[in-house]
This record gives structure tokens, C-alpha cells and sequence, in this order.
């Protein structure tokens, strides 16, 4: 009698234990991973990934977080032009959200280069770049959770709008300033005004119909030009650079 207790009670605690140590595993790698994203996140805003981070990251559960991934191939051989332009947007964004007073672990931002984790690529069927994919924290990647970029291009504020339709996290785009504009214009007023002290007895130049021209074609050179940065963010490219593989 006394055995067939002392059985009972031993299923009935292996019964209402093996759950709870198992819950707590899950909790404990989940942190783990967590951590270790946020750790990466603190050193560079886009996480660099070859197919084992991919895998433990990304693929495996348990995972609360969602991450956006960049699939690129930014080696000088690859000679994909497109990629390291919407490399730099992609960096935008990303910087965008780490420095944000309203950066959370909810999402992340990851990269995964051709010649550092073609695996991914085999493994995701994929056979062109760049590309970017969203992984939901929960359930299975959807039709919309790839980004449509022949449609939309690749400035960091179209992607922003789509990461904010995927995560439901805004993200306000943030751009490094250009100085070149204002040092522009220094230079030339310096050189106008060299030009003014060392011909001060003389200053029917500054008449000339050809200094001014010469001044405001420079100018407009410049800002129809502009920053390269600026100008992908509402520009969409045809993506000729595009490579497949």
C-alpha cells in the first residue's frame, strides 16, 4: 500500500514540475537572447548576422521581439552599387531607433551579408539583394513582411513607414546634418570678400553681370545636386544595380 503512495505521489510531482522547469527554461533563454540582442544593438545598430546567429536569433524560439533584416551583399567583388545605397538608409533608420528616447527590445535591426551567411540565403529561397524581410515575434512571416522595394525604394523614411505598418512601432527618422551647404557658402562669401578688400579702390566687379551668374549657377549647382542622403530619401531608383545570384 504504502508503495503504490509512494508511486502515486511520484508521478503527481513529475507531472506538476516537468511543466514548471520547462517554463522556466523557456523564460531563461528567451532572457538570455534578449540580452545578448540588446548587447549587440549597444555596439552597432544593425546587427551583423552569418546563418548560426540567424538560426539561434531569429528562426528559434522562444522569441518575443521582432527583428528586420537586410539581405545585402556589400562586397567590393559583388559590385552591387544599390546595395550600398540602401545600406545607408538601412543605417539611418537603424541609428534612428537606437538613439531614440522610445527604443524598446520589441524590434531590431539585423543585416545578413551574401559572403558571410549564403546559408540564410539558400535556406530562404533567396536569389537577389538587397532585400528586406520582417520576422514577427510571433506566428509565421507573411506576404507583407517582405518589403516591396522595387515599389516604394529604399529611403530610410519608406522603410520606417513599413516597419511601423509591420511592429507597430513609429520611428521618427533622424538624418546626420550637412555642413557642406553652409561651408559652401562661406567659402564663396570669403571669396567675395578677398575679392572686395583686395580691389577696394575698384568695386565695379561687384556689378558684373558675370561674377553674379558665375555666383548663382554654383550655387544652384549645389543644391540641385544636394546630399546624396537627402536625395534618397524621397527618390525612388529602378534598382539597375540590383544583383542576383
Amino acid at each position: 500500500m504504502l508503495k503504490k503512495l509512494f508511486i502515486c505521489l511520484f508521478v503527481f510531482f513529475i507531472h506538476n514540475h516537468e511543466p514548471a522547469d520547462g517554463q522556466k527554461k523557456k523564460e531563461t533563454l528567451l532572457s538570455e537572447k534578449v540580452t545578448q540582442m540588446m548587447e549587440w544593438t549597444s555596439k552597432r545598430s544593425v546587427i551583423r548576422m552569418n546563418g548560426d546567429k540567424f538560426r539561434r536569433f531569429v528562426k528559434a524560439p522562444p522569441r518575443n521581439y521582432s527583428v528586420v533584416i537586410m539581405f545585402t551583399a556589400l562586397q567590393p567583388q559583388r559590385q552591387c552599387g544599390v546595395c550600398r545605397q540602401a545600406d545607408e538608409e538601412y543605417q539611418v533608420l537603424a541609428n534612428s531607433w537606437r538613439y531614440s528616447s522610445a527604443f524598446t527590445n520589441k524590434v531590431f535591426f539585423a543585416s545578413v551579408d551574401f559572403d558571410e551567411g549564403s546559408d540564410v540565403f539558400q535556406m530562404l529561397n533567396m536569389n537577389s539583394a538587397p532585400t528586406f524581410l520582417h520576422f514577427p515575434s510571433k506566428g509565421k512571416t507573411r506576404l507583407s513582411d517582405t518589403y516591396e522595394l522595387q515599389v516604394r525604394g529604399f529611403a530610410a523614411e519608406q522603410l520606417a513607414r513599413w516597419v511601423a505598418d509591420r511592429t507597430d512601432v513609429q520611428i521618427r527618422v533622424i538624418r546626420p546634418p550637412n555642413y557642406a551647404g553652409p561651408l559652401l557658402l562661406g567659402l564663396l562669401l570669403a571669396v567675395i570678400g578677398g575679392m572686395a578688400y583686395l580691389r577696394r579702390h575698384n568695386l565695379e566687379f561687384l556689378f558684373s553681370k558675370n561674377v553674379w551668374a558665375f555666383s548663382a549657377t554654383d550655387q544652384i549647382g549645389f543644391v540641385a545636386d544636394g546630399d546624396d542622403r537627402t536625395k534618397r530619401a524621397y527618390m525612388r531608383y529602378g534598382l539597375k544595380n540590383e544583383i542576383w545570384f
